[in-house]
């Protein structure tokens, strides 16, 4: 924005000045808080680690009686430890929680150049944008407390697109930003953690089931569930849980047709039936079944290009098969194989649930560690050096504690 407005300055031959922007008082039951927004109209540009970030500052704060307000649209994710008031708040009452803020936090979007307008310290990311292009204007920076971080891009230049897979934005690690916002706030305190590995699955919130047990359907009724069936191949219980409440079932193996039973079809959210070598006939079978019901399936296949090429004509007329990778440790560089086998603690967003709870792995399923929620940021263990562990790295935030 800050070029732009250089060049509707030069073309008007007006001079840049601060914009006059109305506030609308808003009651707060707290006097003391920081303001963090973390959507804007591009995906790109929005980072995914803002609540690992207030995690690791949030005792700080919580020392200082100093709250966490979140604002933006409704529907925007909410962060941990924030007062969501999203949706809730116009742009004038929005724009007095902002100048009132102690810290505002946000990625590149309009909140930032209110909050340099008001001269509000803040801490804002760029990924896909840049500080120099995007960032609020020369003459609006006036508060030296602010911070501006840009992602490293593994060395590119930004791509100003408005979606990137994987984001650059990500690349910036939550210890920095929350260092960054301790600096900013100007709190005495040192982040101690350094990040080693994020999977390109952390925060996406994967809960898994085994089909071990009949689950009640109260229990974790606002999760939803992937029921691998291949785990556990027993009908009678996959039927007994279908009946109770709804699932995403991943299976290897063929389902007789009860799966077809209208009381259970109806809560299947997906069917995904891996093919393989050895099930190939018996799966092109079953999925002609599928094809004229009303089930939604899918055909992941984690085989070479060559054979699944080999077999796309046979299954064209019923489905299109997805080529999927399998992650292990030899599929990443040796740097990072030493980096992940430096790592010290994880979080993760993938729970596996057994009968006795939820766990944050097969691996800590077999120590029988089990965990109170599924929910990550809350959720901080000792990694556990074995294939079953790695499996899951895509979902982990793995790092080493520095003291």
């Amino acid at each position: 924005m800050s070029k732009l407005l250089d060049i509707y300055s030069r073309a008007s031959g007006l001079e840049i000045g601060k914009p006059d922007i109305r506030t609308v008082g808003v009651a707060l039951p707290f006097e003391k808080y920081i303001t963090i927004h973390n959507s804007s109209g591009q995906t790109a540009k929005n980072y995914e680690y803002w609540s690992d970030a207030i995690r690791l500052i949030f005792a700080h704060l919580e020392e200082r009686g100093i709250e966490v307000v979140q604002i933006g649209s409704k529907g925007d994710l909410p962060v941990l430890h924030a007062h969501n008031l999203c949706g809730q708040t116009s742009i004038n009452q929005t724009a007095f929680l902002i100048k009132n803020s102690l810290c505002h936090l946000s990625n590149d979007s309009f909140s930032a150049h209110m909050a340099a307008s008001f001269g509000t310290t803040q801490v804002e990311l760029f990924g896909s944008t840049s500080m120099k292009n995007h960032g609020p204007h020369e003459n609006w920076l006036t508060n030296p407390n602010s911070i501006f971080i840009e992602s490293t891009r593994n060395g590119n230049l930004p791509s100003y697109q408005s979606f990137e897979s994987p984001k650059t934005i990500n690349l910036i690690k939550p210890e920095n930003v929350a260092q960054a916002i301790l600096k900013a706030m100007q709190i005495d305190a040192e982040i101690n953690i350094e990040t080693l590995w994020i999977g390109p699955k952390y925060g996406q919130g994967l809960f898994e089931f085994d089909n071990s047990f009949v689950m009640n359907p109260s229990v974790y009724s606002d999760l939803s569930f992937n029921l691998w069936f291949d785990r556990n191949p027993d009908e009678e219980i996959l039927f007994k849980n279908l009946l109770g409440r709804s699932f995403y079932i991943i299976t290897d193996r063929v389902i007789s047709d009860g799966i077809f039973n209208k009381s259970l079809s109806k809560n299947i959210k997906v069917l995904a039936v891996e093919l393989k070598k050895e099930n190939c006939d018996e799966v092109l079978a079953f999925v002609k079944k599928l094809a004229k019901s009303n089930l939604n399936y899918i055909i992941p296949c984690y085989e070479s290009s060559d054979w699944i090429d080999s077999q796309r004509i046979r299954f064209s007329d019923f489905a299109i098969i997805q080529q999927e990778k399998k992650f292990s440790l030899d599929s990443v560089t040796d740097e990072q194989k030493d980096l992940l086998k430096a790592a010290t603690h994880f979080r993760t967003s993938k729970f596996l649930l057994t009968k006795a709870g939820l766990t944050l792995s097969k691996s800590h399923k077999n120590a029988n560690i089990i965990v109170e929620s599924g929910d990550s940021t809350d959720n901080e263990a000792q990694i556990i050096d074995d294939a079953l562990f790695w499996a899951d790295a895509e979902s982990q935030w793995i790092y080493k504690k520095t003291k």
